[in-house]
């Protein structure tokens, strides 16, 4: 079976990344806007690559925090994003895009 490259953006505990990968759903990335996330953990022992974009050193500024987390995903050469638990509202050029 084909998967894109998947990223999956978290926020908390990483319950719902964790449902992602017991299916077997291949993850490239995790992006958590938190450094405290215990998904940053949950990524970590799953062997999956991950960054934390933290939303607190871009208050007020979203569309700098969203072109953050997509620099990330390009990099990444991400396909499809998907949002498991991720709180923070982006600006549409996230949706745009992926």
């Amino acid at each position: 079976m084909f998967f894109p490259k998947i990223a999956v953006l978290i926020s908390g505990s990483g319950s719902n990344l964790q449902a992602i990968i017991d299916n077997g759903i291949p993850v490239a990335l995790v992006v958590s806007d938190r450094p405290d996330a215990y998904g940053v953990e949950r990524a970590i022992k799953a062997n999956v690559k991950n960054v934390v974009v933290d939303r607190k050193l871009y208050k007020g500024e979203r569309e700098k925090f969203t072109n953050e987390i997509v620099k990330q995903l390009q990099a990444n050469k991400i396909e499809l994003v998907i949002f498991a638990g991720f709180m923070t509202i982006l600006t549409n050029k996230i949706v745009e895009l992926y």
